[in-house]
């Protein structure tokens, strides 16, 4: 949505790698490797925020993000979210929900699991959830009313 746009191709805009408007993460360049942190105080993530970051091994969820709705990258393992944010968790296995765990938002294309059984409390799991390059196994439990 915003690749087009001025702001987004002017590179004095970008800081480390990374675009920002606000408090709103936009984007993350191809130039990014390794683990990246979400900046404090960050309240949207961009669906398209980490399209071009092929090099992203994990994500790092700051407390303050209350819209998470980026895609997957296939070198992400996983995704850590602060304990005290309000909307959104995740598993041990690095794997991002809802905070009631009610939805399982995504599954890190790159984790290292090759089983995963869905928690229980979830009952919807978008279409894009899943793009899992180690998963041999998927187990999903009863409760599950939507696969979008």
């Amino acid at each position: 949505m915003f690749e087009k746009t001025a702001y987004f191709n002017d590179s004095s805009n970008w800081e480390n790698n990374t675009l920002y408007i606000g408090n709103h993460l936009i984007g993350v360049s191809k130039a990014y490797s390794g683990d990246f942190c979400i900046k404090n105080g960050t309240i949207v993530v961009a669906d398209s925020a980490f399209d071009d970051a092929s090099n992203i091994t994990s994500i790092a969820v700051p407390a303050s993000v209350v819209s998470f709705s980026a895609n997957n990258t296939m070198s992400l393992g996983e995704i850590v979210v602060d304990k005290e944010n309000k909307f959104y968790t995740s598993d041990k296995n690095g794997v991002l929900f809802n905070k009631a765990m009610t939805e399982l938002i995504l599954f890190p294309a790159n984790a290292d699991v090759t089983e995963y059984i869905v928690p229980d409390t979830v009952e919807i799991i978008p279409s894009n959830a899943f793009m899992c390059l180690n998963l041999k196994s998927l187990i999903i439990q009863n409760g599950i009313k939507v696969i979008e």
